[in-house]
């Protein structure tokens, strides 16, 4: 009887082999349930005085650069920053008081600006577009060359009705949102303009304007030294004064800016003026109904008016700017406003405990709650850089009135009484504990002032803050701590709210600081809403790799952004004993740290945080992702990564003087400098536009993630002498291949963890200038891939001993994946290096019908003009199309409909197969092959998109192998039962009596689309002859018997098995989305699959839960389930394993899911008995059969 590769053939010139999980993760972690509204995103900012200080000290800055500054600079950098998008985005500030700088909005959502500020009035063929600046915003002042621009307090409305400088000094006046197109004929369509600035006192009869030359002037800022730096060197032109205003004719100047080809319709324009004496009073901000309102005045063509398409982005940075360090820090007054924000709940008579919407709150105008439906997270970002103060109408409250207020908000007496909610019980009902905190010093004359920060912090994120909508709605407070390195108090004050909070505590000492803390956040914001704390470890395969207990796993976290951070770290497999039923002793595999000893694998399936990996910088690195590994070992000096790319010839290192701007497919008068600190950021550096950006210091160097490839191992000798055995060995020359989608092929050193090369293909490099941007991915935007494959190596092993040495060759195979149409070929005979050897690209000459190559090769013989040739197998792969939402659409397929084989060395088609293939097949064949040396395949099978199952006979007697066969199932229909095959099938052969069969097994999923409910999916176990096809024809469900599961109390007592199994037998898998979206294990007569079932949403909690996995073992003859429970189960927050199994001795443990190889006690079988997971495979095969070939583990990153 043959051997059975499923997934990869484990031949004996093949040296080893990986096998991965092949799902699109991506969906489940942006839970569609919560992806209607946005996430709410408020900033809330403190501007006390101390925000005048400097940076390092409590002194007054004065002149110099100040923290606001480095606020304000912050905020221009976030806001300004076009990946971050999918939020809704609001502004408070608070000292003494509170300020509502902008309510929250969606952040790219239009403003209504043409109503309020902008008026256009057409006249027949011309129209006139009148713009004003009102409520304080864009107009600033300075009194000397270098002092900061000073301005009004923010939002204040009507309380003032003009603000003018008075004596010598410099004014700046923003236009914003211009709307006027651009146009080379702007000398005639522009009409006439005049800029109109008011004055109170009749002084000069003219003054002088200045414009800003560029076309996207800076934003005006507080900066010491702003606008004498920016009006120095200028030509002004002249103002006439006319009755209380100066009119200065501007048409040439909105010419001249419109006919420039780099303007943008609602760009802005910057004007500056230059006072000299009291007399010149202007007027640089009104309130809405004042008459002296400096004003653009602008008559065009009506062709030039522009479509207003100014956003709440740019809306809330204009407020933003206008913020001013004043008062003290009433931190706790600022919390407890959030939940008055945003709560729906009106107060009623005297009611005082929250949450309720006090529409008034403290702002003295009424806004109402951004809450739009259930499950909407709020998310406060509080920045501050100093400790609570309990302030009143700016005076030190020594009563703590405004606590006091929020512990009444709690439902608490007074501010000594407050109580941290630690969690919820099984009921939902608080958790708490007494709030203890550290007083500040007497001296600050309050100081209880932080006494119910932390408690309404966890109050807002455990008690549901409105009430009245379908689900839940939670405040999670996030912290920065700015400028407060000798403060310790203040810090701890903030970590601690964040952590009650349920939030992300940051600090920052400088404004680069502050710009990441912020996008740090804004990205766990992102993150939160999605199960994105977890991820996928994919185990290496140990083909030939024996009894060596050495595992390599790639690790990745998901987030929110497009480039997911990788590693690649390695453990070891500590083998325990098991006592069985008749008191005779198994082994089973635990998973522990390099030590050998201490255990690296929990109960929950997740990895310990605590234990070490391998290599020098792991140190109780555990699952963490950013530490240890081969990230820790990377070079932090970036020149002296080994990265190479190719252009149509041999490697060359990727740098600038190899790869063009072109290449990055960068376009632009930037294009240059850009891609200069593009090639810098791959290497790990910060971006900065031309180079030069700073190298990475609190974590190492970044990778990108594996997700669906596993790790692959190339092993070239023993570090004691080539003539010690691979299982003897106690060092491995040996190097870790794996693919990753920031696009590059890598080598790892596996004694050492050192990087030997890093290959990025060129249709690959303008991936880099997408991994760079970070645009934020949702359920709606999926993410980007590079080499998104497992890595598989054919190794002409001449002298049989494991090794790649004596000059034999070897070569590595890497598909694209969903990053594209390619698969790769390298010569890796040399342990340090690679070499290009050709490449396949799907839609081209012999390849028409090749997809997106989700398939990956699979290795075997077969004879051609009588030599034994060693060929890949792969099918046509995928490719998404519009309909590809529509859970019932299997689509009649252009691409991915086909199967080929090509000759490994190089290249060439040697067969394909379409006839009646009309729909993709998107994963990997299964091949058999028969007892010969040669082990030449005998065996093609695969399912597809259409429900469908395939198998060719490969008949080697003559001198070529020839074929025959085709579909042999169809299994699927429309509507709800539209099946969908996606996983490779596993193969079985077994003796009925005298004949040899072949059992088939399949189950159905929508991979691509994992949180689908709509499809009635199923387990298959089909039944062939080994000889042949059979007689019967195509089977259909008609032909099998049916397996019921006991769904209701999960005993496999109750489940039923119906029918003939004279052709297999299937499971119906339970309504309302269960599915198999990874492979499954047909091996030692049994039957093992791991399905997925999504789970809604929480509408109590709100917290996203991903699904269950489930885990069915049938015996594969009689079709009865072997566990006690009909199946296991057990809540995943990233997607199932592959089904696998580890070999020690006389048994064999199946692993379907990564808890197996913690010490929990392995699952009971049937009646109570043996778990049916541990299997004793003494005298029933060739024992080289259970050598483990390959597996797939999921684990659970859990964030530190």
């Amino acid at each position: 009887m043959g051997r059975v590769y499923n997934k990869l053939a484990a031949m004996c010139m093949l040296l080893t082999c990986a096998t991965v999980v092949q799902a699109d993760d991506a969906e489940i972690f942006f839970n569609k349930e919560l992806q209607h509204v946005n996430p709410n995103v408020i900033f809330l900012l403190d501007t006390s005085g101390s925000m005048a200080f400097n940076l390092n000290n409590d002194n007054s800055a004065l002149n110099n650069p100040n923290r606001m500054d480095s606020l304000k600079d912050a905020l221009t950098a976030i806001l300004t920053d076009k990946s971050i998008t999918d939020i809704r985005v609001g502004v408070i500030s608070f000292s003494s008081y509170l300020s509502f700088i902008q309510d929250i909005e969606e952040i790219d959502k239009v403003t209504n600006e043409s109503n309020d500020k902008i008026t256009i009035t057409k006249n027949g063929s011309t129209t006139t577009l009148s713009q004003k600046i009102i409520d304080n915003a864009n107009g600033y002042a300075s009194t000397a060359s270098n002092s900061r621009l000073t301005l009004p307090p923010a939002n204040v409305g009507k309380t003032v009705s003009s603000i003018y400088p008075s004596g010598a000094g410099y004014l700046a006046y923003r236009f914003d949102n211009i709307l006027l197109n651009q146009s080379s004929n702007a000398d005639t369509l522009v009409k006439s303009a005049k800029l109109r600035i008011f004055t109170r006192y009749n002084g000069r009869t003219s003054i002088n304007l200045y414009v800003d030359p560029s076309i996207s002037p800076d934003f005006l800022t507080t900066t010491p030294g702003f606008l004498y730096n920016k009006i120095r060197g200028l030509s002004g032109i002249s103002c006439s004064k006319t009755n209380s205003y100066y009119e200065c004719p501007v048409t040439d100047i909105i010419k001249d800016k419109i006919k420039n080809s780099s303007w943008t319709d609602g760009a802005a324009i910057n004007f500056y003026v230059k006072t000299t004496a009291s007399t010149d009073s202007l007027y640089i901000s009104t309130d809405t109904s004042s008459q002296y309102s400096p004003e653009l005045v602008i008559e065009v063509d009506n062709s030039l008016i522009a479509e207003n398409k100014r956003t709440y982005r740019d809306q809330i940075l204009e407020k933003a700017l206008t913020l001013k360090e004043v008062g003290g820090t009433n931190t706790v007054l600022a919390l407890q406003t959030m939940s008055n924000y945003i709560s729906g709940i009106a107060k009623k008579g005297s009611q005082t405990q929250g949450p309720y919407h006090n529409t008034q709150t403290q702002f003295g105008k009424e806004i109402p709650s951004p809450i739009e439906e259930g499950c909407q997270l709020t998310h406060v970002i509080l920045m501050s850089d100093g400790a609570p103060q309990a302030n009143r109408n700016g005076y030190v409250d020594s009563s703590y009135y405004w606590n006091s207020e929020a512990a009444k908000y709690m439902g608490y007496s007074n501010y000594n009484n407050c109580r941290i909610i630690t969690g919820l019980d099984k009921d939902n009902n608080p958790q708490t504990i007494k709030e203890t905190y550290n007083t500040l010093p007497s001296s600050t004359g309050a100081p209880n002032s932080e006494a119910c920060g932390r408690a309404i912090a966890s109050w807002m994120a455990n008690i549901d803050q409105t009430k009245n909508t379908n689900g839940a709605n939670y405040i999670r407070t996030h912290t920065i701590g700015f400028a407060l390195s000798n403060n310790a108090k203040a810090t701890n004050f903030l970590k601690e709210v964040a952590d009650y909070g349920q939030g992300t505590s940051k600090a920052a000492t400088n404004t680069n600081e502050l710009v990441q803390a912020f996008k740090d956040i804004i990205t766990d914001v992102r993150a939160t809403d999605s199960p994105s704390a977890s991820g996928r470890v994919t185990l290496s395969a140990q083909s030939r790799y024996k009894q060596r207990n050495e595992v390599f796993y790639a690790l990745y976290a998901s987030n929110a952004y497009n480039y997911w951070p990788g590693n690649m770290k390695g453990f070891l497999l500590k083998y325990i004993d098991v006592t069985l039923s008749d008191n005779t002793k198994a082994q089973r595999p635990i998973l522990v740290g390099k030590d050998g000893t201490t255990p690296a694998m929990g109960t929950d399936g997740a990895i310990i945080n605590t234990v070490s990996s391998f290599w020098a910088n792991s140190t109780s690195d555990g699952g963490t992702v950013d530490k240890g590994g081969v990230r820790g070992m990377l070079n932090r000096d970036y020149t002296k990564r080994p990265q190479f790319t190719s252009k149509s010839g041999p490697l060359i290192p990727l740098n600038a003087d190899n790869v063009t701007a072109t290449d990055l497919d960068l376009t632009g008068s930037n294009a240059e400098a850009r891609k200069l600190g593009l090639l810098e950021f791959i290497k790990g550096n910060t971006y900065k536009e031309g180079g030069g950006g700073a190298a990475p210091t609190a974590t190492p160097p970044k990778i990108g993630d594996s997700a669906r490839s596993g790790v692959t191992l190339a092993t070239y000798g023993c570090a004691q002498g080539n003539s010690v055995k691979l299982v003897d060995c106690g060092t491995l020359s040996q190097t870790a291949l794996l693919a990753s989608n920031d696009g590059f092929f890598r080598g790892y050193d596996t004694a050492t963890g050192e990087v030997l090369y890093e290959y990025m293909p060129q249709e690959m490099l303008p991936l880099i200038n997408k991994l760079e941007a970070a645009s934020i991915v949702n359920y709606d935007k999926p993410r980007f891939y590079g080499l998104d494959g497992n890595v598989v190596i054919y190794h002409n092993d001449i002298n049989q001993n494991d090794y790649i040495d004596n000059q034999e060759k070897a070569y590595a195979y890497v598909v694209s994946g969903r990053g594209g149409p390619y698969i790769y070929a390298f010569d890796i005979s040399s342990k340090d290096s690679i070499k290009n050897v050709w490449k396949i690209k799907g839609g081209e000459g012999n390849f028409s019908r090749l997809g997106y190559t989700w398939s990956v090769p699979v290795l075997g013989n077969i004879k051609i003009n009588g030599s034994v040739t060693p060929v890949l197998v792969f099918g046509g792969g995928y490719d998404k199309k519009p309909n590809e939402d529509d859970p019932y659409s299997t689509r009649t397929a252009t691409k991915g409909n086909a199967v080929y084989i090509v000759n490994a060395i190089n290249g060439e088609l040697i067969q394909s197969f379409t006839n009646n293939m009309n729909y993709s097949v998107p994963s990997s064949v299964a091949l058999v092959t028969d007892d010969s040396s040669d082990h030449l395949i005998t065996d093609i099978v695969f399912g597809d998109t259409g429900g469908q199952v395939w198998r060719f006979i490969v008949n080697n007697t003559a001198q070529s192998s020839t074929y025959s066969g085709g579909m042999v199932a169809t299994l699927g229909s429309d509507g709800s039962d539209s099946r969908k095959f996606f996983q490779t099938p596993s193969i079985y052969q077994y003796k009925d009596g005298t004949q040899e069969m072949i059992s088939i097994n399949i189950g159905s999923g929508f991979r691509n689309h994992p949180l689908s409910t709509d499809i009635n999916d199923k387990i298959y176990s089909l039944r062939f002859p080994k000889s042949s096809n059979g007689t019967k024809g195509v089977l259909t469900e008609a032909d099998l018997a049916v397996a019921t599961v006991d769904y209701n109390s999960n005993l496999s007592v109750n489940n039923t098995l119906t029918g003939s199994l004279e052709h297999g037998f299937m499971i119906s898998l339970q309504q309302g989305g269960e599915k198999v979206i990874t492979d499954g294990l047909a091996e030692f007569g049994r039957l093992v699959f791991n399905t997925y079932v999504p789970v809604p949403t929480d509408k109590v909690t709100c917290k996203p839960r991903v699904g269950l996995q489930r885990t069915y073992v049938y015996d594969l003859i009689t079709g009865e389930s072997l566990l006690q429970s009909a199946y296991l189960e057990s809540n995943v927050s990233a997607l199932p394993a592959d089904v696998t199994y580890y070999c020690k001795g006389d048994y064999c443990t199946i692993v379907p899911s990564t808890d197996i190889l913690s010490e929990k006690k392995l699952p009971a079988g049937k009646d109570g008995g043996d778990s049916p997971l541990l299997t004793n495979v003494s005298g029933k095969a060739d024992p080289s059969k259970y050598v483990k070939t390959g597996s797939t583990d999921l684990f659970d990153i859990s964030p530190n």
